[in-house]
């Protein structure tokens, strides 16, 4: 699979200090192709290695299936073949995960394999990469299927541009927040809503911000300041590190706008209160993922994926 002029790079996932794999779309002899290569760059060498894989449509698609599906199990301590994609008569790819490896998670493997009567077994033609790299995986190869849909759609044909082009997939609706994405289930109870349900009764009146889509994050400047920033711009400037997380949690359950009560000690008991609710919550998540994936890393892992799709903040042990 080699690189050309005409190589549109779409993404670059880091594997390391000095690897990373590149995700690109070319054209070969009218095709369209998504092209994924590692890539190192050390002392000695710098440039493109043997490991990758050139996919036409119709494969990645299949791959993208097949990792989504992965996406939503969870590895087993041993090896594990997840599928087999057919390529050709004699060829397939293989999606495997592999024992954790020195940071403690699982590999996914994604290999092309023959099957002749001179060889049968793996190439070098494959990618590895660890867990925790799946969701940019997967939105890595999903771009390239856009690029080249949208590629496709726009190429001239005797029926007009794009007649031979498949349609166009339904874009989803917005998402207006978080969702708890079956973690009351994994819990045993609905998760608590904030800051409804962490303030003590009537707060009284306070002032209404409307929040931004951008995440928020707490900054504090040379005079002792503590400003709230999107990665844009200064959202607001706050008093205290417990009215941004006030601000910032609110955010983080979907909410549009959240009324900030004056009295600082509301906040204050509404922030301790909510954040020790969700250090509870994390630990049942966590014990309860264990029973299944049997391994801490990847119980962890996961258990914090779905603590940020249900808009909750994963927090550091007391």
């Amino acid at each position: 699979m080699g690189k050309n002029m005409a190589d549109q790079t779409i993404g670059e996932i880091a594997l390391g200090e000095s690897t990373k794999l590149i995700f690109n779309v070319s054209e070969w002899r009218g095709r369209q192709f998504a092209g994924v290569r590692k890539f190192v760059a050390t002392q000695k060498y710098e440039g493109w290695t043997k490991a990758g894989l050139s996919m036409p449509r119709n494969l990645l698609r299949a791959l993208l299936d097949t990792l989504t599906a992965l996406e939503r199990s969870l590895p087993p301590k041993e090896e594990h073949e997840f599928k087999r994609i057919p390529k050709g008569d004699t060829e397939y790819v293989k999606v495997m995960t592999l024992p954790p490896d020195d940071e403690g998670l699982p590999l996914v493997d994604v290999r092309e394999y023959v099957d002749k009567p001179t060889y049968q077994g793996p190439t070098k033609s494959g990618v590895r990469f660890r867990w925790n790299l799946l969701p940019d995986v997967l939105a890595c190869l999903r771009e390239q299927a856009k690029v080249i849909g949208d590629n496709e759609r726009s190429e001239p044909t005797l029926f007009g541009p794009g007649a031979f082009a498949d349609p166009e997939e339904p874009k989803p609706a917005p998402c207006a927040g978080a969702h708890e994405n079956g973690i009351s289930d994994l819990v045993g109870e609905a998760i608590k809503a904030f800051p409804a349900e962490f303030l003590d009764g009537a707060h009284g009146k306070g002032q209404t911000l409307s929040l931004p889509e951008d995440p928020l994050r707490l900054e504090q400047d040379n005079g002792g300041r503590y400003p709230l920033r999107t990665q844009e711009c200064q959202f607001c400037a706050v008093r205290n590190p417990a009215e941004a997380n006030f601000i910032i949690y609110a955010q983080l359950r979907g909410h549009c706008e959240v009324v900030l009560p004056s009295a600082m000690i509301q906040i204050f008991k509404a922030v301790k209160s909510y954040e020790n609710y969700v250090r509870s919550v994390q630990t049942r998540l966590v014990a309860k993922v264990m029973k299944k994936a049997a391994q801490h890393s990847v119980a962890e892992y996961e258990a914090r994926k779905k603590m940020g799709e249900a808009g909750l903040p994963w927090l550091a042990s007391e």
